[in-house]
């Protein structure tokens, strides 16, 4: 597809300049219509009819396998989630913490990273060891502080893979690299890091990453999934159980706790039809749009034109990476002597550009994806100038 077949398929692309994938993507036509069908078939053959329970069966089988596919990942070690916390709160719930444990994070991170962490605190006793870093970092200052940071005591490394302030990109490999060799596992934010970026998560070697389906991916809302490295199912427990965290059971007392297969993390009812737009989404990724590594190189070329030409603006001021392994597709800035609310509400009042104010920088954040383009581009930079 080029350029305007895809916005023919992203009526929201069409409709605005759509600037805001780091919040939510707007859906394709396609994925809009796989949810739809979906709840069209269950409610006419039955809900609880063979042929729904057996498409429904189909469905969440396929979805894993599709993604494993996109991720490189085995479908046995992925879990469909609600979204990107509801996997989170699954691994960090799941790991025996003793007190004393140390997590290490980042000072710059979203907060569903610091409020968990802070949880985590108040409910095992676990001590947080801060990274305070600059959100322009270089790869090499984010490992060296990292690696100063842990201690004989530090269990995880838990952090944004891509930050949602500015986009800026961790060191991934790294990372894992580093904390393996200390005996750390690494638990990745993937809020910003599915089809935004190409992710090769056997490569990468992380333990644990969580991504959703309604940002980059432009899947719908409600679905997400959970990565854990085979070798680590095992070693979680559950926090929240249905009758799948147990191989056998009986009325007598007599439990054989699942611990080997990730299914022991699901609960019971689940939406088919979300599985069917989240398995839409990864085809249209992949076959209509020419999958992740093509829109990756052309969603970073799109941000990479978008910071050379605000940069020519005056008073204005960008925070993210310009280019390097550090730099992505999200480009946040801040004008002197104007909150970043109101700038939000001038340009979508003014040529309807949608975009995202990021309070702890008073930063616009704009996110380029691959249904953007040079138009946008231009009419956005001259909106922001007018201002």
């Amino acid at each position: 597809m080029d350029t305007s077949q895809i916005r023919s398929q992203i009526p929201a692309s069409e409709n605005n300049i759509y600037l805001n994938t780091g919040w939510e993507g707007p859906s394709p036509l396609g994925v809009v219509k796989a949810v739809h069908d979906q709840i069209v078939f269950e409610n006419e053959v039955g809900p609880t009819t063979p042929p729904v329970i057996e498409r429904g069966r189909i469905l969440e089988e396929d979805t894993r396998e599709a993604l494993g596919s996109m991720v490189n990942a085995s479908p046995d070690e992925l879990l469909l989630t609600q979204n990107t916390t509801h996997g989170l709160n699954i691994v960090l719930n799941g790991i025996d913490w003793q007190p004393g444990d140390e997590i290490i994070i980042l000072d710059i991170e979203y907060p569903s990273v610091m409020v968990l962490a802070l949880h985590l605190r108040e409910t095992y006793g676990v001590s947080l060891r801060t990274v305070k870093i600059s959100p322009t970092s270089s790869h090499a200052s984010i490992l060296s502080q990292i690696e100063t940071a842990i201690t004989n005591k530090t269990k995880l490394i838990f952090a944004s893979h891509v930050h949602y302030l500015n986009g800026l990109r961790m060191p991934e490999k790294e990372i894992c690299d580093l904390a393996h060799r200390l005996g750390v596992e690494v638990l990745y934010d993937g809020a910003q890091g599915l089809v935004h970026v190409d992710l090769d998560l056997k490569g990468m070697g992380v333990d644990y990453y969580s991504m959703p389906s309604q940002k980059w991916l432009l899947g719908p809302d409600g679905i997400g999934a959970l990565y854990i490295k085979e070798s680590n199912i095992s070693k979680l427990r559950p926090h929240f159980v249905s009758s799948r965290a147990a191989k056998s059971w009986d009325i007598l007392g007599n439990y054989e706790i699942d611990t080997d297969s990730i299914g022991k993390f699901r609960l019971t009812t689940t939406s088919a039809p979300l599985k069917a737009g989240f398995k839409e989404a990864i085809r249209f990724v992949q076959n209509e749009l020419g999958g992740v590594p093509k829109i990756e190189r052309t969603t970073r070329d799109l941000a990479s034109r978008m910071k050379t030409k605000l940069s020519s603006v005056p008073n204005l001021t960008l925070h993210s990476p310009l280019e390097g392994p550090e730099a992505t597709s999200l480009v946040t800035f801040s004008i002197e002597g104007k909150t970043a609310g109101d700038i939000v509400g001038e340009l979508w009042n003014q040529k309807r550009i949608v975009c995202r104010a990021i309070q702890p920088l008073n930063g616009v954040r704009l996110s380029l994806h691959i249904f953007n383009t040079e138009e946008d581009i231009n009419q956005t930079v001259a909106a922001i100038s007018s201002l």
